[in-house]
């Protein structure tokens, strides 16, 4: 376990490469974004090939600058979702952009709570966690709205920084569909980066975007995620809503909808699909692998094929940018092949393999062997007679440092000559000049000590001089390090080492020493001081001349004033010796720690990374499963073997650790320093095996195989993309559909091959692209084909339908807009087999089937010579809809509505007319096919349902005047009924109710009621339902006799009415009710009642006063 985090922080420290085989990148430029954490896993693999493989525009302190190539992570929580190994080491700071948000739980409840964010769904779950989008898409996406306006701001720099140059840009979008930021902040990035195009007048040059979407299975192959069922789970659900909203969107142009956004700040609106090209990555790699090795293959294939399609082609002719030439391809392919189901079939699934020469177990094979031959022994500890030597060649002992210290200085007070009356008089003279000389020896001693601490600057070797870490860092390194006697893990040791001797330890010594003897001298300041005072009382108190006193106490008072400054000057020598060495010890700690301890780890990572990737080689592992395995590790072991004998190892190693001494930015902080120490490591090993180093891929061909001409290398060659392309074949099949035909997802490949390669036979030289990429041969290919295509999708349904609780998982979850419902299935409805059915989709579809076909009838949508199309007229007429109509005017208010519905499809009335795709039919298939797109277009059947409730409103219309007049009639017929039987034209006998009335000369008798009848019993009502039902004439006849009766009524002729009152008395009208009261009709009789007893009382009053 250790070993192999040595070998990914060597390669986390930049890659080893074989700088003689770099490529040209293509006249385009090209920003590779990497959303959430696997996007920002791809774009770090990325960047790893681009800096090893694609010769740089400039080197900034060694390490590679390329120009108009851009790398930028966007995620929401400053590292991986995926917890997976990953390279994020080799992208800068600069190079990501966090989604942040400060107290995210307050500014989410607050943004639900609002009314201005109409995407957002308000029952949206609390997070539990601040750490990131938790998984959750809406989260994901709120996070980049509330950082919409700095990010549009740093698309922007990164988009203007790309094109210097006026060139063309390319944009590749990477993300995972299934986690919580990616998939739910790729559409708007997208559009994002389309409006900023528009916005910064860019149409002069072209930038096409590219996404790559992973799909779900790659994060579900992570064993961490496929042992949490309800993660997993989670991430199905995702990653289905991901691509339901990704499929929406790629066709909407032609579903005619729109893509709009209030960014506060800013605003979208927009017609075209998010991407030129769509490309979804598969899973590379079988379900019953390691996951971790699916994953790192996945992501290593997407990079494979990043760099594939960044090369510069090697001849003239050949299309710049194949990306480009592979998504006319895709297009093409999607517009032209026949289609057995209705789908958006312009998803790219690339494939790839490859056959190259393994240079990273190579170079790291050379560089074992050559460690092992510079016999350097790692646990190599000086002893004290080491140490001694040391000090003694460099001078180095306590007592030699103060000598150079203090070379300067003169420890005697130079006093002129003073008579005795004038040291008497003029006191402070002797005292000023000693002081005067004390200050001119402490700077003395200031600039030596200056002098001799001055930092290391630089780590280039040199002999003597002042600097006392310099001579400590020259002697080790010439004296040690590269002496194979004893090697840098020696030199480090001496200087530094636990637990010792060394010479910190010696330093923290001398550190001590200093202390003591300051002390010592500070012990004497006061006997001294004492000294001088009683001499200068001596001074006074004598005379001058007499017997010579003064004189003598004149030289006593000068000496015991001489003796107190050097005693000071011999303080501040102390003082500054032990300022000198605390100084040099720190310089000396710091050296150990950002040189030797950082060269030591260096020297030993790199020791033991070579010999596990030696041991990779000799095993015959693969790396990243997207190659051919044709070398026989043993034959490589032989050829490389006798490379190395033939190298002086001591000699190499030695240059090895000069250049890397005199090169590689040591310390902390260095950003350029790993890139910079693989290059160093890459171009020493290529410096030291030019043979081998410079071989191409064609060159290992030609010799494993035995070619020994350009015919029978071509046939190699030949074999060798003809196995690549089964390869991908097989790669591409294991991740396909079964159910889905096969003949409907052509493949296409492209080769790209080394420029030395002869020229190949029919049928490939078209295929094949030459660059200056030369150590490998790779197949790319690549099939257009839609979303059901996808193994996983009928599962990732599946589950989507099973879970009810989706709060959070679309982009639009708001009373105004709800993707959950909005969206339709992008499995085609003729493409689901028994046991695939989902019953809210079956439901959905049946319904939208069923509509359509209404439209059809009502000429909404038709046939219009080859192709279908929606008919949309224009605006209702309101006012003839809606404004109040009486009985007068109804008819011929119905006529005119029934004009604006039987002629509203006419061509002069039309506002627009929409065509619905069909799709490349297979024949026989197009309904089918027709049907399939229509289901998919749901802005079109929001089309489609506008027209028919334009149709509906205009018939409910209609039938609300017919109902209108039929109730007009009814009334009417109903007074005419009342009236007549009032009035005796409809005669009341015992048992049954008549009409008698004469036709041509005889009487006639209509009965309207008797016992046998449904109603029998309620006699009135019974004859009433029989009236209801005369003919127009009939009541015509009736109403002119009630006429005449009533025109003419005597109190005899009121007697049918009275009768009729007695007849009904309370009590009757409880038992005929009584009769009826199981009767589902019983309301509607005992309404009929109610107005005919009103109506009656009514009559009675009215004619019999």
């Amino acid at each position: 376990m250790a070993m192999a985090e040595k070998r990914k922080s060597l390669k986390r420290n930049g890659e080893l490469c074989n700088p003689l085989h770099k490529a040209d990148a293509h006249e385009r430029a090209t920003i590779y974004i990497g959303l959430g954490g696997t996007g920002a896993d791809v774009v770090s693999h990325i960047k790893n090939e681009v800096c090893k493989w694609v010769r740089p525009d400039q080197e900034r302190a060694g390490a590679p600058v390329h120009q108009n190539i851009k790398f930028l992570v966007i995620d929401s929580d400053g590292c991986g979702e995926t917890g997976q190994e990953s390279s994020d080491e080799s992208l800068d700071e600069s190079e990501y952009f966090c989604l942040r948000c400060e107290n995210m739980a307050g500014a989410l409840a607050k943004a639900k709570a609002g009314r201005d964010r109409q995407w957002l769904n308000p029952d949206l779950p609390s997070l539990e966690t601040a750490n990131g989008a938790g998984g959750i898409r809406q989260v994901g996406r709120f996070l980049l709205m509330e950082n919409a306006r700095r990010l549009r701001m740093r698309l922007a720099m990164l988009l203007t920084e790309a094109a210097k140059g006026d060139k063309d840009v390319d944009v590749c979008i990477y993300t995972g569909v299934s986690g919580g930021t990616g998939g739910a902040i790729f559409a708007d990035v997208c559009y994002i980066i389309q409006d900023i195009a528009a916005s910064m007048g860019m149409q002069r040059r072209m930038v096409t975007l590219f996404g790559y979407l992973f799909l779900p299975e790659t994060q579900l192959s992570i064993p961490a995620i496929s042992r949490n069922p309800a993660l997993a789970k989670a991430l199905r659900m995702n990653g289905y809503a991901a691509l339901k909203e990704i499929d929406y969107l790629m066709s909407l142009e032609k579903n005619g909808g729109r893509f709009r956004q209030d960014y506060e700040t800013f605003s979208i609106d927009s017609q075209k699909a998010p991407v030129h090209l769509c490309c979804l990555i598969p899973a590379a790699g079988q379900t019953d692998e390691d996951g971790e090795a699916v994953y790192r293959r996945t992501l290593c294939m997407a990079a494979d094929w990043a760099l594939a399609l960044l090369v510069k082609p090697a001849e003239p002719g050949y299309m710049d940018c194949l990306g480009v030439q592979i998504s006319a391809e895709c297009r093409y392919l999607s517009d032209t092949v026949k289609k057995t189901y209705g789908a958006y079939c312009g998803y790219a699934i690339p494939g790839l393999a490859e056959v190259k020469v393994p240079w990273d177990p190579i170079l790291s094979y050379l560089g074992a062997k050559l460690f092992e031959r510079f016999s350097f022994d790692r646990e190599a500890a000086p002893e004290g007679s080491h140490l001694s030597f040391f000090i003694e060649k460099n001078e180095l002992s306590l007592d030699q440092i103060l000598e150079r210290l203090t070379e300067e200085s003169c420890f005697e007070v130079p006093f002129l000559q003073y008579e005795p009356e004038t040291l008497i008089q003029k006191e402070r003279l002797p005292v000023d000049f000693a002081e005067t000389w004390l200050s001119q020896e402490k700077e003395k001693l200031r600039k030596r000590r200056k002098a001799m601490e001055q930092p290391l600057r630089g780590y280039e070797p040199a002999r003597g001089g002042d600097s006392l870490v310099s001579r400590i860092y020259s002697s080790l390194f010439l004296d040690y390090v590269r002496d194979r006697n004893y090697g840098p893990f020696f030199a480090a040791n001496m200087l530094g080492g636990e637990p010792g001797p060394n010479l910190l330890q010696i330093l923290d010594g001398y550190i001590a020493d200093s202390e003591t003897r300051l002390a010592e001298e500070q012990s004497r300041e006061e006997f001294l001081a004492q000294a001088v005072q009683e001499t200068l009382i001596q001074l006074k108190k004598s005379r001058a001349g007499f017997l010579g006193a003064g004189g003598r106490w004149a030289k006593a008072y000068l000496k015991a004033l001489g003796d107190q400054y050097v005693h000071r000057l011999h303080m501040e020598k102390w003082r500054q010796m032990g300022e000198l060495l605390q100084r040099v010890r720190a310089q000396a700690k710091e050296l150990y720690h950002t040189y030797f301890q950082d060269m030591e780890k260096t020297l030993r990572d790199m020791g033991d990374a070579f010999e596990e990737e030696r041991d990779f080689l000799l095993t015959g592992g693969e790396e990243t499963g997207c190659g051919l395995h044709i070398w026989d590790t043993a034959e490589f072991k032989r050829s490389l073997d006798q490379a190395v004998e033939e190298v002086n190892g001591d000699a190499a190693m030695a240059g090895l650790l000069t250049r890397m001494t005199e090169q590689y930015p040591w310390g902390p902080g260095s950003e350029d320093g790993p890139e910079l120490l693989a290059l160093i490591l890459s171009q020493f090993i290529a410096n030291q095996f030019p043979d081998i180093m410079g071989k191409t891929v064609t060159d290992f061909l030609k010799e494993w195989y035995g070619a020994e001409n350009e015919r029978e290398l071509a046939e190699v060659i030949r074999g060798t993309i003809l196995e690549l392309t089964k390869q991908t074949e097989e790669r591409r099949r294991a991740s396909m559909e079964p159910l889905y035909p096969e003949s409907e997802m052509p493949e296409m490949s492209r080769f790209l091959i080394p420029w030395d390669v002869p020229r190949l036979p029919n049928g490939y030289e078209g295929g094949a692209r030459r660059t200056e990429l030369s150590d490998r041969i790779v197949c790319m290919s690549y099939t257009a084909a839609p979303l059901c295509a996808y193994r996983g999708m009928l599962e990732l349904e599946q589950v989507y339908e099973e879970i009810p609780d989706k709060r959070g998982c679309h982009l639009y979850e708001s009373e105004a807009l709800d993707w959950r419902e909005f969206l339709p299935s992008p499995i085609p409805d003729s493409f689901r087999v028994p046991g695939y059915e989902r019953s809210r989709i079956k439901a959905r579809n049946e319904g939208l089937i069923k509509r359509l076909e209404e439209a059809k009838e009502q000429k909404i949508v038709l046939f219009d010579r080859d192709r279908w199309i929606v008919r949309i007229s224009r605006e209702l007429d309101r006012k003839t809809v809606l404004e109040p109509c009486s009985v007068e005017n109804a008819a011929a208010v119905i006529q005119r509505l029934k004009d604006d519905r039987d002629h509203r499809y006419d061509g002069e009335r039309l506002d627009r007319i929409v065509e619905i795709p069909m799709g490349n039919a297979k024949s026989g298939l197009e309904d089918a096919v027709f049907r399939d797109e229509y289901l998919r277009f749901p802005d079109i059947q929001m089309l489609v349902e506008t027209e028919l409730e334009k149709i509906r409103e205009i018939n409910g219309r209609i039938a609300e005047l017919t109902a209108l007049l039929e109730k007009d009639k009814e009334d009417r017929r109903k007074h005419l009924f009342f009236d007549a039987i009032f009035a005796g034209t409809i005669e009341t006998e015992v048992s049954r109710i008549v009409y008698r009335y004469e036709d041509l000369g005889s009487e006639e008798t209509l009965v309207l009621q008797d016992s046998k009848m449904p109603y029998g019993i309620c006699a009135v009502y019974q004859a009433y339902l029989n009236f209801k039902d005369v003919s127009d004439e009939m009541a015509a006849l009736i109403q002119d006799e009630t006429g005449e009766r009533i025109d003419h009524l005597t109190k005899d002729s009121l007697k049918a009415a009275e009768r009729l009152r007695e007849r009904h008395s309370p009590e009757v009208l409880e038992i005929l009710l009584d009769a009826v009261k199981q009767d589902p009709d019983r309301a509607s009789v005992e309404r009929f009642y109610e107005e005919f007893l009103q109506a009656l009382r009514k009559f009675l009053l009215l004619y019999q006063a």
